[in-house]
């Protein structure tokens, strides 16, 4: 197991730091992960009442399983992709939510990228920009299942490829306003704040 792996190799440090800085800095007691393993027979990770979490299956494959999450937190509410096609269980656990983060990907840079990949002789760019167009979502469905889901707001991430400029993001995002009215594309740093007892969703920065 991965977190199993991690573990073992920072138990070191976890004694040097202990040893260094004591129980009141860095006390052993709260190292490491408390990891559990998602069952999708009982998808609901935590309902305390206020704060419910739920994992959902979506289509990744070869990778099986791949999930997705809603998040629903005293009647405001999120859902977040993952890795995935176009996805209906997507659609059907991301009902009404007021925000949905979904990963994206341009055909149109992509097309761009794999014919200078040729040109040049790139052979692993080359087989990669035609690898990934079977397990992640063109932008299109993206908003396709967005609108399908009536969610308030869409939220562009993970991007396919993550644009350099605003020439690429104009290009990645060409057509959407015709498509969806609201949407961001996020960039590193993008935050987005739902107050509780409100609609509003509070786009910011913290770059």
């Amino acid at each position: 197991m991965l977190t199993d792996g991690t573990e073992l190799a920072y138990t070191k440090d976890y004694i040097f730091r202990n040893e260094h800085h004591g129980d009141e800095l860095a006390p052993l007691d709260v190292v490491g992960f408390d990891t559990h393993t998602i069952d999708l027979e009982n998808p609901i990770l935590v309902n305390d009442g206020n704060l419910k979490i739920t994992a959902y299956s979506v289509s990744h494959d070869p990778v099986d399983p791949a999930l997705g999450y809603r998040i629903d937190y005293k009647g405001r509410s999120i859902s977040i992709s993952g890795d995935t096609i176009y996805d209906q269980n997507l659609v059907n656990n991301s009902k009404n939510v007021d925000v949905l983060f979904h990963e994206s990907m341009s055909l149109e840079l992509l097309d761009i990228i794999n014919k200078q990949a040729k040109k040049s002789g790139n052979v692993v760019a080359d087989i990669v920009t035609i690898d990934i167009l079977d397990y992640h979502t063109p932008i299109v469905e993206v908003v396709k299942a967005a609108n399908e889901a009536n969610v308030k707001h869409l939220v562009f991430y993970h991007h396919l490829p993550a644009p350099r400029n605003q020439l690429m993001e104009d290009i990645m995002y060409r057509g959407v306003d015709e498509i969806m009215e609201n949407w961001t594309a996020s960039h590193d740093g993008t935050m987005l704040v739902l107050p509780i007892g409100t609609e509003k969703i509070e786009i910011s920065s913290v770059n």
